[in-house]
């Protein structure tokens, strides 16, 4: 009575009792809409004109079927139409938008006179003849699907600078890159080298830009081993790295914080006795919240493990891909997620993966077969000259620890693919692949290795795309060995 009394002095008289506009309600069962309304195409509506049965979809300034890049932003007019096909000039609803490939930004437009032009971007690559297809979708039963929109990879564009020894304690070499934004800053893990031994380190930065590296090494390599691939990742309130010794497993090392030094751990996160595809090694790990699997009970959601792989029955080369649940113990999946010998790869190495809405993006280092100045060899076919095989590989060394002994052979061509999927397990190959060529990247060198992959602005992939990578080089102060050397990135938008 209170209530209705103050109504009542606002309105001068009388229990306020709203008339819901058009289309603020869907219809009941049996048709049912409120009074002085009527049911038409799912909505309850005054006049059938204020009501949306389907939608015209179309690309203003664009004959054809639109040719767009990932992340593009382009035109979009929708129109509402009447059960008739007339438009539904009274129609003023909240349109859901989504794509048959990958998502779109935005995901909804509101309609005013029936109609918006509005301006969208896609975030997967189709791969012809597959286009990707906007569907506008309001009631139930409303949904209008456009014709096909072709979507590219975005081309990359090298920086100008590299960063190069001496780099904090690394004064031999310095390489291979993991970023990722930590609170309002940057932070670097990286490999290299000086005198004394050969580790991975660490550096800050307030911007992504400038860096300071850290003065020692928090981890170092035992003997004459190389450590490679070092991917950091919070469990609790410690710090886990999975890394590379190019050995038969992928070794783990925790830190109370991810600054303070790590100590190795006596259980590896996965071993060659795991899957039969990496049989002969596993190499180059990138660890991973999955994310879209969500958090159970509140909790951390599980992990996922991207790595390369090789094969002692047959020597082919493969990315796998692994699960755990408590980041400490990885499960691979029965069969890789991408494999060489079934595409004429004899190269697939350091696989990075980014989350881009529901999309997954891969980058990689690749060459095919006759890209690799290499011989092969194996127990019944040996190397010739001073070379010395490497039976996890199948392919002649030099007699150092040398493990990438061709990639700096003249004959080697080794570039940066592209591939995306939409759960991690079924991947496309990028049309346009390679994305990155080391001629164009590094015109002096033979090989890229894929350090690095992160949105531009460190959180989201709309923003662009930044990929650190590092080039293959012989070093006289190591032995003359070929090692990744030098710390480069490119952009794409």
């Amino acid at each position: 009575m209170l209530r209705c009394t103050l109504i009542a002095a606002i309105c001068l008289g009388g229990c306020y009792s709203p008339s819901p506009p058009a289309g603020a309600y869907l219809c009941g069962p049996d048709d049912a809409c409120p009074s002085g309304q009527h049911c038409k195409c799912g909505q309850c509506v005054n006049q059938d004109s204020q009501a949306a049965c389907s939608f015209d979809i179309s690309f203003p300034g664009v004959t054809g079927a639109p040719l767009v890049a990932e992340h593009q932003k382009f035109p979009v007019a929708l129109q509402a139409l009447a059960s008739d096909g007339t438009p539904a000039s009274g129609f003023a609803g909240t349109v859901k938008l989504a794509s048959s490939w990958g998502d779109v930004n935005p995901a909804q437009v509101t309609l005013a006179g029936g109609a918006v032009t509005a301006t969208i971007a896609l975030n997967r690559e189709t791969l012809p003849p597959a286009v990707a297809k906007l569907t506008a979708s309001y009631a139930a039963g409303t949904t209008s699907t456009s014709t096909g929109i072709n979507v590219l990879a975005a081309p990359f564009t090298v920086a100008p600078t590299e960063i190069t020894v001496p780099f904090g304690w690394a004064t031999r070499f310095v390489a291979e890159p993991s970023i990722s934004k930590v609170g309002s800053g940057y932070r670097m893990y990286f490999i290299g080298s000086n005198l004394a031994n050969e580790g991975i380190g660490v550096a800050t930065s307030p911007d992504g830009v400038t860096w300071t590296a850290a003065a020692q090494p928090l981890i170092t390599a035992s003997g004459s081993g190389l450590l490679l691939s070092p991917s950091v990742y919070a469990v609790g309130s410690e710090s886990e790295m999975a890394y590379s010794e190019l050995g038969n497993t992928i070794p783990r090392a925790t830190s109370t914080d991810g600054l303070q030094p790590f100590m190795p751990q006596a259980m590896p996160l996965l071993g060659i006795n795991q899957c039969s595809y990496c049989s002969g090694g596993v190499t180059f790990p990138q660890v991973m919240p999955d994310l879209l699997a969500g958090a159970p009970d509140g909790g951390m959601p599980p992990w996922l493990m991207f790595f390369s792989s090789f094969s002692a029955a047959d020597g082919s080369v493969s990315i796998g891909r692994a699960s755990s649940t408590d980041g400490f113990s990885f499960t691979p999946e029965p069969a890789p997620v991408l494999q060489g010998n079934l595409s004429g790869e004899a190269v697939l190495l350091s696989p990075r993966v980014l989350l881009d809405g529901t999309v997954y993006k891969m980058w990689y280092s690749v060459a095919s077969i006759g890209e690799i100045s290499l011989q092969v060899c194996g127990p019944l076919t040996p190397c010739t000259g001073n070379l010395t095989c490497d039976m996890n590989r199948h392919v002649c060394v030099s007699p150092t620890t040398d493990a990438f002994s061709s990639f700096c052979e003249a004959g080697t061509t080794i570039n940066v693919g592209y591939a995306t999927s939409s759960d991690g397990f079924f991947w496309t190959r990028s049309e346009l692949n390679p994305v990155l060529k080391v001629k164009d990247a590094s015109p002096n060198d033979h090989a890229l290795l894929v350090s690095a992959v992160v949105p531009t602005d460190g959180s989201d992939p709309a923003s662009g795309i930044t990929l650190y990578y590092s080039a293959f080089r012989r070093m006289l102060s190591s032995s003359n060995a070929c090692v990744p050397n030098g710390i480069a990135h490119a952009t794409r938008p």
